[in-house]
């Protein structure tokens, strides 16, 4: 009788994993039973450290701080990503009690740590205000917590110390990146080729033949940091030469799963087919040839325990680049505000509320001027870190609901009128251009149906346009 193959069945168990990572990924279901729990618990604790604290529906008040409440603050996020991380690290594992009992310790500690991210970012937000943290950072900051519980979930399997908490560190930077891409429009190819890429990724120490990579990695990397490209911190960190290996640069459909991971191209028609193509091929390739065993990818002169200590502290500065990066850029771009010729009202730190002659009463138009890290975001994602989830309206492609208003979004860029996110990742493409404007409209489902509300927008948005330029801070 044939013997099973171990090296087959381990690269079954990853595609499994894979998939159940995807699902969990793109788990959208609220869960009010967390939210319920974790709310006035976390109110419970800021009055016993003598903090003016109350809740509502959706926000905490903290004094003057109105921190919205949005499906990740009750801990579903973190619950569903160390579930991710567990599914992952233990893809080699038999489905013994242990393994179940990880999968079952991964609720009380993911409520744990969700209790430490809120209050880390209330402080944040607190010392910072009013300005408020990128998506990366949102979600890295609740990863970071989970970093001393992962022991309990991430089994060392015969690694050393040192590889072990590099491959570690680097699995939780590529999720934290890759989950605000999730929702976004070409998310489901961006995480399919970050999976595939994590999967085939293994520490090792960078020999001579790889140094000329890790130069122009580390070079790329003050580039994108200093342009605010933050699109492209995803594919910089699944080429890191520490990670990624000859084997990747060489290989044409690997590479062009590290391109595919920017979401300008994940966007684009060509780019989907292409970016399909190269993944079923990986996933061909995957199922053929195995993972690999994470030895060294080339031959490594030995180093002293110094050494690799300051090498390894240096990789874990450049890992953590991306979240450092997305919340200073911002503080040298300038702020613009509405034009003289619109009736403006401000309601938070570079936001607007906007008033046009001819307006409909019900029709609510809010100006964001670019902040924190940069570039806008999409509608959906922008909008969750501030307590709303927004779904298609199925009546208007252009136009979104949360079920009790319609909304619209459009940009303002360098005069230009720019009516959807990837013409305005396009116009923001190249390093130090215009973060420009984000404008939302909203307006109430009863008032009228999507498709009037897509025109009056597009008449709005036009007069809003031709008024001039956006000012600067400080401009008369």
């Amino acid at each position: 009788m044939a013997q099973p193959n171990p090296q087959i069945s381990q690269v079954t168990r990853t595609v499994v994993a894979l998939v159940a990572v995807f699902g969990l990924l793109h788990l959208a279901a609220t869960n009010d039973l967390l939210s319920n729990f974790t709310r006035p618990f976390v109110v419970a604790l800021l009055k016993l450290l003598g903090v003016a604290a109350q809740h509502t529906a959706g926000e905490l008040i903290l004094g003057q701080m109105r921190v919205p409440w949005t499906r990740d603050c009750a801990g579903v996020n973190i619950l569903t990503m160390l579930w991710a991380v567990t599914l992952w690290a233990n893809r080699a594992e038999p489905f013994s009690f242990r393994y179940w009992l990880r999968l079952a310790l991964a609720v009380p500690a993911a409520l744990l740590a969700n209790i430490a991210r809120i209050f880390t970012l209330l402080a944040f937000r607190h010392l910072f205000f009013p300005s408020v943290e990128s998506p990366q950072l949102h979600y890295f900051i609740g990863f970071l917590w989970i970093m001393p519980l992962l022991p309990l979930f991430v089994p060392r399997s015969g690694r050393a110390p040192g590889r072990y908490l590099m491959e570690t560190l680097f699995l939780v930077v590529a999720l934290s990146l890759v989950s605000p891409f999730v929702p976004a429009p070409g998310g489901n190819l961006v995480t399919l080729a970050t999976l595939l890429l994590v999967a085939q990724s293994h520490y090792s120490p960078v020999g001579a033949e790889r140094r000329w990579a890790a130069t122009l990695w580390i070079i790329a990397a003050g580039f994108i940091a200093l342009s605010s490209m933050e699109s492209l911190w995803l594919p910089w960190l699944l080429l890191c030469p520490w990670f990624a290996g000859l084997a990747l640069y060489r290989c044409p459909s690997g590479l062009m799963l590290a391109i595919g991971t920017i979401p300008l191209v994940a966007m684009h028609p060509l780019g989907r087919w292409v970016l399909a193509i190269a993944a079923i091929f990986e996933l061909w390739r995957l199922l053929k040839t195995g993972l690999g065993d994470g030895a060294p990818f080339g031959a490594v002169a030995a180093s002293s325990f110094w050494v690799r200590l300051l090498t390894r502290s240096a990789l874990v500065f450049l890992l953590l680049l991306p979240f450092m990066a997305s919340s200073l850029t911002g503080v040298f771009r300038p702020s613009l505000r509405p034009p003289s010729g619109a009736m403006s009202r401000e309601v938070a730190a570079n936001t607007f509320e906007i008033r046009l002659v001819g307006q409909p009463y019900d029709i609510q138009l809010i100006w964001y001027g670019p902040s924190g890290d940069g570039r806008h975001h999409t509608l959906p994602v922008c909008l969750r870190y501030r307590g709303i989830e927004l779904k298609p309206s199925g009546l208007d492609p252009s136009t979104m609901t949360d079920g009790l208003v319609w909304m619209r979004e459009f940009f303002i860029h360098r005069g230009e009128l720019l009516n959807d996110y990837p013409t305005y990742l396009r116009r923001t493409l190249w390093p130090w251009s215009s973060a420009g404007v984000h404008v939302i409209a909203s307006v109430p489902m009863e008032s009228m149906g999507a498709k009037a509300f897509a025109q009056q927008c597009a008449v709005l948005a036009e007069e809003l346009r031709s008024l001039g330029e956006p000012r600067l801070a400080g401009d008369n």
